[in-house]
């Protein structure tokens, strides 16, 4: 169990809109991108995500092994 708390563990993510750059921030949760621990357990966590995405009215993309979040500026 050891090899997949440390899989898990000390992750970062860097988010790019634009010019502007957050990050690298913490990931507390989620499937890492390209995880071989099984499509069934990344389309488990998806289900959830894209429920939250929705209610803050942000238009989204899920793909095999990420996501995609984007609004539109007018």
């Amino acid at each position: 169990m050891t090899w997949f708390r440390s899989y898990l563990a000390d992750r970062t993510r860097t988010f790019v809109a634009g010019k502007d750059h957050h990050g690298p921030l913490p990931v507390n949760c989620s499937v890492p991108q390209g995880s071989v621990l099984s499509p069934i357990k990344f389309i488990a966590y998806t289900e959830d995500v894209s429920e939250l995405i929705a209610q803050h009215g942000v238009s989204y993309h899920l793909f095999a092994d990420d996501k995609q979040l984007y609004t539109a500026v007018f």
